[in-house]
């Protein structure tokens, strides 16, 4: 797969206040025809509970936009998202890769945050065990664990808009 075969999603999500909100995501595609199809995240969402790896539907929007339409399933494993304490001198390439060495499979960070999808068949124990030493210093903090049930159609239902988003749209 070349980086000319990635495709842009659309993600909406719901804001409290009622807002249109969007999150852009990266996919391959795996199955499309006409204005609809299937594609696999390339990266992972960070204001809802998406990831790298989760297969899922778009179609094509008024604006002519992809838009995630469903969540056909996600990927068979737990992703974390931390958040970095940045006072605290954390060497972040030596924790990426004895994270790596112990079972992260993808991580990507933004704004402060890393978001991180484990190997398939890890607990959320045996990802906290590899995280603990970070947390214990003090230097990431654990904002959320999404295991892969929590990464369906109606787990995220109050998190997003699968019907379009209505309004202007944030690019």
């Amino acid at each position: 797969m070349t980086e000319q075969d990635a495709v842009r999603l659309r993600v909406g999500l719901r804001t409290e206040d009622g807002e249109a909100a969007t999150e852009w995501l990266w996919a391959s595609p795996v199955e499309t025809h006409d204005a609809e199809g299937t594609f696999v995240l390339r990266n992972h969402a960070f204001h809802t509970r998406l990831a790298a790896g989760d297969l899922v539907r778009a179609r094509r929007d008024s604006n002519g936009a992809m838009h995630v339409v469903d969540v056909e399933r996600p990927a068979p494993a737990i992703m974390t998202l931390v958040g970095r304490v940045w006072d605290t001198g954390l060497r972040i390439d030596a924790v990426l890769e004895r994270w790596a060495a112990q079972g992260a499979r993808f991580t990507e960070g933004r704004a402060g945050a890393l978001a991180t999808l484990w190997g398939e068949g890890m607990s959320p124990e045996a990802v906290l065990e590899v995280m603990q030493p970070e947390l214990d210093a003090g230097t990431l903090e654990l904002l959320a664990i999404v295991p892969p049930e929590l990464r369906t159609r109606e787990a995220l239902g109050g998190e997003i808009d699968f019907d379009g988003i209505r309004g202007p749209y944030d690019d």
